[in-house]
């Protein structure tokens, strides 16, 4: 799994993933200056990087947590580059050129653009 962001929401489902490692692989994506200190955040165990040709293997799942600038930064890519893309920030579905470029490679790529139902804890989460 990869994680796109590591501000409140990515720390809020990072913490919520399953304690036992060995099952799933953590993956984290954020911007260079904050590498370092994610990585000392999170241990060893995780890998952490600020591009996804960083990245060791393909994620089977991506999920972004940074914003409606990383669904459209990030969510073509990750479709075509094999992963399936969960969109916590869904306002940003609301550009219709976002959304055709997203829908378009979950149809070429055969992957799946994932919109999760209810709301998305905010800054009150």
């Amino acid at each position: 799994i990869l994680l796109i962001g590591y501000g409140a929401i990515g720390q809020l489902v990072a913490a919520e993933m399953p304690n036992e490692r060995k099952r799933i692989k953590l993956s984290v994506l954020v911007r260079p200056p904050y590498r370092e200190e994610t990585q000392r955040a999170l241990g060893e165990q995780v890998e952490v990087v600020s591009r996804l040709d960083q990245m060791e293997e393909v994620p089977e799942l991506a999920i972004e947590c940074a914003g409606h600038g990383a669904v459209a930064q990030y969510g073509e890519a990750c479709i075509a580059n094999g992963s399936d893309f969960l969109v916590t920030s869904v306002g940003a579905l609301t550009d219709a050129d976002v959304l055709k470029r997203l829908t378009d490679a979950a149809r070429i790529h055969l992957g799946k653009l994932l919109i999760p139902a209810g709301a998305i804890g905010g800054v009150d989460a």
